[in-house]
């Protein structure tokens, strides 16, 4: 009967070891893996998990059964890599069905190339490279003819993550092939490179030529470089420093010449971007004046305003004032190009205020904001004096032309005839502000000329000397406000734009705050707080400085106690605004002002002085000078010194009360053993006597 059971057994067992007999799989996409199942018989399966070894990670499929085989797909996860993949039968929980898959790489990416000098990391990301342990993922790469090999079971093949993995490649330059292979298969050879050169800036010196930016390599690679400028490569003999951020080169001098140059840079056929443009551009910065219509020559001034090339060719120039082309332009300096004259055709009378255009070898000049006119007077200076006259210089102030009949000036919106001045000469002309402006207030702002056609010419600020008069107000240590009492002291120009208005002291330091401006355009201020007694006050508007400098007023010193040290004959009062200065200070006893032999000031502070006077007097009055500002009289006491015989100190007089205290009590004990010692004498006489009378009465009886 066991036999029986056993069998039966057995039989219930064996579908079970055959029930899937074969497991393939088909290559993995980028995001499914597909499992064909070959079942060994008809029997109920029922695939509810696929799990995998070493990730540990559990799939759910969608399987569907054709037959005796069974498909079934798992969609695949970024963690997704070559491993075993055990196949679950919930029918048949005991049996372990299993396959190695070998995933098919995808979407190899460079996330990061290396820069020269100071990151050597290359980084790639991609699916399915990370590699099952026993295998490895070997990356080949190739740079400057040297090839170097890294494998993942020497550990230099470093996992981020699952999808992102880094090498590092070393300091080099130029270009990199680089190719994969594991068990399964070799990729391709790709192709990166390290960071491209970037230019960022190039200055011209002279001869020289400095090339700013980064990712050149070190100086060891500089024979890997290749600089061009337009196309030209300059020779590598020519470099005065290589470093990674900066290459100097020696070039024929290109400072002083109006061009457009490309800069392209390579190093190892690894070029910028983009050519990197300069353009040395010409630049005008004044031009001269024709004093007659009928033309004439003109001089030019600026920067970059060559005549010829570098190779000593002439240059296209194209030099225009309006529609009028100024014709043979020749250098000046032919050194630094900042000069050149040309030759003007004839002008009429409304040729005024015409554009001027400058363009060399294609490459044109910003249109500069003056413009030209035949025989335009022209400002080029402003001046003015103590004696509130302005001086206007330039050219073209005469009346040769008739042109000023109608011309004129505006300042501050008054118009002023040029024929109506007085002191008119072809280059200057002096106006005198009371005379022209009624003694009104007079504003910062521009003086314009107008050409008889009413055209505007160049205008030129004024900038007007401010002058103080008077300061009213009182300071003390802690400041005060004050009003700056003058002329031209105005914190808004014409256009009523705020003028820079500083309030300074002697050392140009801030010396009041907080400004403002009355109707009379007096100046209002809050002075800081001080340490002297003596603060003057400059007053600068718009760059232009008062001449004068005038002192504030400070506050005037005040006694408010006395006191009187005897042991070292010192007196001390006690008050405000004394300052910190003796040099300043004055004592004045009754009506008798001190000289310097008569006082000696041992501590100053702007609350106290102390001092010692050479001779004193019991009673008298005390007034204190601090900057010829005269402080309050104070009557004070001096007890007067005791005279010498009298004057003991104080151990003296201890000594003495030490000597005289005793007196009394010695005198008494002296009467007292005096009479003790008497009244014992007393007595030795009367026995004496007594002795005496006795024995002078024995020695009469015998006798008897």
């Amino acid at each position: 009967m066991k036999y029986i059971i056993l069998l039966y057994c057995l039989s219930l067992i064996s579908p079970i070891f055959t029930q899937i007999s074969v497991v393939n799989y088909e290559e993995n996409s980028e995001t499914y893996l597909k499992f064909r199942l070959q079942l060994a018989s008809t029997d109920l399966v029922n695939i509810t998990k696929i799990t995998t070894d070493f990730t540990n990670q559990t799939y759910i499929p969608s399987c569907i059964k054709y037959g005796s085989s069974i498909n079934c797909s798992i969609e695949l996860l970024p963690s997704s890599q070559t491993e075993r993949y055990f196949i679950y039968d919930e029918n048949h929980p005991t049996i372990s069905t299993s396959i190695f898959v070998m995933f098919k790489k995808f979407n190899l990416l460079v996330v990061s190339t290396p820069k020269p000098n100071n990151n050597s990391i290359l980084r790639f990301s991609g699916l399915y490279f990370q590699p099952y342990p026993i295998f490895n993922l070997v990356i080949n790469i190739t740079n400057l003819n040297e090839t170097k090999s890294f494998n993942s079971l020497l550990g230099n093949i470093t996992f981020i993550n699952s999808t992102s993995f880094e090498i590092d490649v070393g300091d080099s330059v130029g270009e990199i092939e680089y190719s994969m292979t594991d068990q399964y298969i070799t990729l391709p050879i790709y192709k990166t490179s390290y960071q491209g050169p970037i230019i960022e800036s190039v200055k011209f010196l002279g001869d020289n030529i400095t090339i700013t930016g980064d990712n050149f390599g070190n100086s060891k690679f500089s024979n890997y470089s290749n600089i061009l400028i337009n196309s030209i490569s300059q020779n590598q003999t020519s470099y005065l420093e290589y470093s990674n951020n900066k290459v100097i080169l020696k070039s024929i001098s290109i400072e002083y010449f109006s061009n457009s140059y490309d800069f392209d840079f390579f190093i190892a056929n690894i070029s910028t971007l983009s050519s990197f443009k300069v353009l040395t551009k010409p630049k005008l910065t004044a031009i001269s004046n024709l004093n007659s219509y009928s033309g004439g020559e003109v001089t030019v001034t600026g920067e970059n305003l060559n005549c010829k090339r570098q190779n000593g060719t002439s240059s296209d120039i194209l030099i225009k004032m309006g529609n009028k082309i100024c014709s043979s332009p020749t250098n000046i300096d032919d050194v630094k190009f900042t000069t050149l004259k040309c030759t003007m055709p004839q002008g009429f009378e409304n040729d005024e205020n015409l554009p001027i255009s400058l363009s060399i070898d294609s490459v044109q000049a910003d249109i500069p904001p003056f413009k030209f006119t035949y025989y335009l007077p022209k400002v080029t200076k402003v001046e003015q004096d103590i004696n509130n006259t302005i001086t206007i210089l330039g050219d073209n102030f005469d009346n040769s032309q008739q042109l000023m009949i109608s011309s004129n000036f505006t300042l501050n919106s008054k118009v002023i005839k040029l024929n109506t001045i007085a002191n008119c000469s072809k280059s200057s002309l002096i106006l005198s502000l009371p005379q022209l402006f009624n003694d009104s207030n007079i504003l910062n702002g521009d003086i314009i000329v107008y050409t008889p056609y009413s055209k505007s010419t160049n205008p030129i600020p004024v900038k007007l000397i401010p002058s103080i008069q008077e300061i009213k107000g009182i300071i003390n240590k802690n400041g005060g406000i004050i009003t700056i009492i003058g002329k031209y002291l105005n914190m808004k120009r014409f256009n009523n734009e705020n003028t820079v208005l500083k309030i300074m002291n002697l050392q140009n330091n801030t010396s009041c705050y907080d400004p403002s401006q009355n109707n009379d355009n007096n100046i209002i201020c809050t002075h800081l707080p001080t340490t002297s007694v003596i603060n003057n006050i400059i007053v600068s508007i718009d760059g232009k400085q008062s001449i004068t400098d005038i002192k504030v007023e400070f506050q005037s010193p005040i006694i408010h106690s006395f006191e009187y040290q005897s042991e070292i004959s010192s007196i001390i009062l006690k008050g405000e605004n004394f300052g910190n200065d003796q040099s300043l200070i004055q004592i004045k006893i009754g009506n008798t002002i001190l000289t310097p032999d008569q006082y000696s000031i041992t501590q100053l502070t702007f609350e106290k002085v102390e001092f010692q006077l050479v001779s004193l007097k019991t009673t008298q009055d005390i007034t204190i000078i601090v900057n010829q500002q005269i402080s309050n009289s104070l009557e004070i006491y001096i007890p007067p010194k005791p005279t010498e015989r009298a004057t003991f100190k104080k151990s003296q007089i201890d000594l003495l009360l030490g000597i005289l205290l005793p007196l009394p009590f010695i005198a008494v004990i002296i009467f007292l053993i005096l009479k003790l010692y008497t009244r014992s004498n007393v007595k030795k006489e009367i026995k004496r006597f007594k002795d005496f009378i006795d024995s002078t009465v024995n020695q009469k009886k015998p006798n008897q």
